[in-house]
């Protein structure tokens, strides 16, 4: 099974923690299941529980299981968690580029190579300024070129581009 397993149970506290005993006791004794509560743990690579209630209410109680061959890169908040950490992985390579740029360095293969894929991962989510995205690309291009041919005259010039199109989307959506 490649996908999450999500369990959804309205439980009173010595119900809660019945299941939380019976969880407890299951992962301890590497058992594939959660006795009375059919919870499957078989291939677990991630647990999550959540419990919310209000006085004199039952628990709303979520568990999620990931297995093992789930993809590393779903979560459990979907697309908006997703973009949310690649913007953050691609605010500080973006750092490190600009630095270098600035400095009249080049930057590691490395740090450009993630960064324009993030570049094009980024292009891909609808919405967040798709009428900026095949320029941006093409500016990401010509950085690419300008790297590969060690001009960095060339590299700063579309390193420039590169930050005007991010800085014109961000003010137009942020």
């Amino acid at each position: 099974m490649n996908e999450k397993r999500r369990y959804v149970f309205e439980l009173s506290k010595t119900e809660l923690t019945k299941l939380l005993r019976s969880l407890a006791g299951s992962l301890e004794d590497d058992s594939p299941q959660v006795p009375d509560f059919g919870v499957d743990l078989s291939n677990i690579r991630k647990l999550k529980i959540s419990t919310k209630t209000w006085p004199e209410e039952p628990f709303q109680v979520k568990v999620k299981v990931t297995p093992w061959q789930a993809r590393e890169t779903e979560d459990d908040e979907g697309e908006e968690a997703s973009y949310s950490r690649l913007k953050k992985r691609m605010k500080a390579y973006y750092k490190e580029l600009q630095a270098n740029v600035q400095n009249n360095q080049y930057p590691s293969r490395e740090i450009v190579s993630v960064f324009l894929k993030d570049c094009q991962r980024m292009t891909e989510f609808s919405s967040y300024g798709d009428e900026y995205y095949q320029i941006f690309l093409q500016a990401c291009r010509d950085f690419q070129k300008a790297f590969d041919t060690e001009e960095l005259k060339d590299m700063q010039l579309a390193f420039e581009r590169i930050e005007t199109l991010k800085d014109q989307c961000h003010d137009r959506y942020k």
